[in-house]
């Protein structure tokens, strides 16, 4: 994915939108689930768009403030990605994905 350390996916955390979400997740731990915090998935395309994109799954938990969120994962899907709000960016996504599956 042309992602050689962890600075590298800053700008794609940050950037983050409604249109690239995927599915929410509960957290594995009782404490954080009564909190209220969850687990969100994204679907990412890496790189230029008129360059040779790679789709990513990236996997956030948010906090109680948008300062709080963390970047659980963020790697190559390993299965395909339905999103809450299709759209011609979930449409791209899933092209690049098949085609490179």
């Amino acid at each position: 994915m042309k992602i050689k350390n962890y600075l590298d996916c800053i700008p794609y955390i940050t950037q983050l939108t409604s249109a690239q979400a995927s599915h929410v997740l509960e957290s594995d731990d009782a404490r954080e689930q009564a909190e209220g915090r969850h687990l969100w998935v994204f679907g990412v395309l890496v790189g230029k768009a008129n360059k040779k994109q790679r789709p990513a799954y990236v996997k956030v938990q948010l906090g109680r403030t948008p300062a709080d969120a963390v970047c659980i994962s963020f790697h190559p899907p390993e299965y395909p990605l339905t999103f809450l709000f299709p759209s011609i960016y979930s449409s791209t996504f899933e092209t690049i994905y098949n085609a490179q599956s």
